[in-house]
Parts: C-alpha cells; sequence; structure tokens
C-alpha cells in the first residue's frame, strides 16, 4: 500500500478473521438473517463514526 498503517496489522487481521468466522458462522445457524457483503460494509463504515474519537472528528 506505501502507507504504514496507524495499528498494528496483526490486529487488523485477528480483527477480520473474527468478522468473517462469525459470518461464516452466522450462516451456518442461519443462512437467511446473514448479511450480505454491502450489508457489511455498510455497517462497518456506519460505525466509524462512533468509533472516532470526538477530537478527530471536529478536524473533518
Amino acid at each position: 500500500l506505501g502507507a504504514e498503517p496507524p495499528f498494528d496489522p496483526a490486529a487488523l487481521v485477528s480483527v477480520l478473521m473474527a468478522i468473517a468466522d462469525g459470518l461464516m458462522l452466522q450462516w451456518l445457524a442461519d443462512p437467511d438473517a446473514t448479511p450480505d457483503a454491502h450489508q457489511v460494509l455498510d455497517v462497518l463504515t456506519g460505525l466509524a463514526q462512533f468509533l472516532t474519537p470526538p477530537s478527530a472528528q471536529q478536524t473533518r
């Protein structure tokens, strides 16, 4: 990517694996209730505003 992420890449991989594993388990348990890729991205994008510190939000 050419840029150093502001977090530990191993932590990113762990979080992505947890999300993927959770979605796979949900699909096995209830395929009709499992969100599709667009829904997952929409939710993760929406969560960003709640996970960003207030001081960082003010500079946007």
